[in-house]
């Protein structure tokens, strides 16, 4: 973040890195003047963290998907920019499709990005015997899911067993987490067409009401 000033565009593309930003710029007193280096792009609900050092964001993408991102920051240029992407380190799972796919995106889209670790996603594997148990009891009525890592680690409290997960209905924030549910075997009953808590909420009480 010293050197912003060499980078075109911040890509910001969760509210945790949003959050790690902002931090970040608070412990190296570099404010909302030193954002200001660089525009930043970041997708509505993840803009939440930037106001708390009076940051705009100078791009929010109509849809929240890294493809539409792509697309308006090489729309408005320039040609080759130079893109800083934090993103988490992920640990314990594989690493979900979501963030590679953004970097190859920008640089097929003739960009060059710049990704930093700004936080830690570490799957849990312990603690969770509870949940386990109410799973296989037909305890759950459903399984909200808001990230693909926690399908991935999901996965793994289950040993992979999926039609434990699939007696539930099954709700997504996005499409790119379904997208990974479906991968893996989990059925997609519900994905709201507002992205965001109160529009799944909405989505889940229009589904029970359908049924």
């Amino acid at each position: 973040l010293m050197n912003l000033a060499d980078y075109d565009w911040v890509g910001i593309t969760s509210v945790m890195g949003s959050q790690a930003f902002v931090n970040r710029l608070k412990a190296l007193g570099l404010g909302a003047e030193g954002a200001k280096k660089a525009r930043i792009a970041a997708f509505k609900q993840d803009a939440i963290p930037l106001p708390q050092l009076g940051i705009e964001p100078d791009l929010i993408p109509e849809v929240s998907y890294p493809s539409v991102m792509v697309e308006d920051i090489a729309r408005l240029g320039p040609t080759g920019a130079k893109v800083l992407v934090p993103v988490p380190e992920v640990h314990g799972i594989e690493e979900p499709f979501v963030i590679p796919e953004f970097i190859n995106q920008l640089k097929d889209a003739g960009m060059v990005p710049h990704r930093i670790p700004v936080y830690a996603t570490h799957a849990t594997h312990d603690g969770n015997q509870w949940a386990v148990k109410m799973l296989q009891d037909g305890e759950i009525d459903v399984t909200l899911l808001t990230s693909s890592g926690e399908i991935l680690s999901l996965l793994n409290m289950l040993d992979n067993a999926v039609t434990l997960f699939n007696q539930t209905t099954a709700a997504y924030m996005g499409g790119y987490t379904s997208k990974t549910g479906q991968k893996h075997g989990f059925n997609v009953d519900v994905v709201p067409e507002v992205f965001s808590m109160p529009g799944v909420v909405a989505a889940l009480e229009a589904y029970f009401r359908g049924k």
